[in-house]
């Protein structure tokens, strides 16, 4: 499972992991948490632009195809070549604007990981894009895995858009 923002994520489910682990509730897997070393994007956490697609409101966003570029061309491949692993059954897992490039994996390169997970997406400055068909990858037939939450308490300006992209996505004959 590759979880974006490392950091933060991998110290919470690491925990979770290995206590599944230990009562065999869960297969054995590699969790690589991506991180940038700093939450300060003064100091290189670049998130806001590597997990975003483009934003009429936000000239810095944009770089999600570049960051998809980066894992298939850098990242997988060095797990990959490291670590006995399975791509067939790889997981991406982002919270906020990293739930915002799950999304856009889910969309544009749906092949490129088994399920996606996407907790409390921020799509409130650039809804239009994923709720646009032709943003989708042409590469997948079916429907990519894909697991998305959003929390009832979580500030309307991000929950509303994550709601929206819910329902229509839900409605809809294509994926995701």
């Amino acid at each position: 499972i590759y979880l974006l923002d490392g950091g933060i994520s991998y110290p919470l489910l690491s925990a979770y992991y290995h206590y599944l682990r230990f009562t065999e509730e869960i297969p054995a897997m590699i969790i690589v948490g991506i991180s940038y070393g700093t939450d300060d994007w003064k100091k290189g956490n670049a998130r806001s632009i590597d997990y975003t697609a483009k934003s009429p409101q936000r000239e810095h966003w944009g770089g999600a195809e570049k960051f998809q570029a980066l894992l298939k061309n850098s990242i997988l491949p060095l797990i990959e070549s490291e670590y006995s692993s399975a791509p067939d059954k790889r997981l991406i897992f982002g919270n906020s604007i990293a739930g915002q490039f799950v999304l856009y994996t889910a969309m544009t390169q749906p092949e490129r990981f088994a399920g996606h997970i996407a907790s409390n997406p921020a799509l409130h400055r650039n809804l239009s894009f994923f709720l646009n068909k032709e943003n989708l990858g042409t590469i997948a037939t079916s429907k990519p895995k894909l697991f998305v939450s959003s929390g009832s308490n979580d500030d309307i300006q991000f929950r509303e858009p994550a709601v929206k992209w819910m329902q229509y996505w839900k409605n809809q004959n294509t994926h995701p």
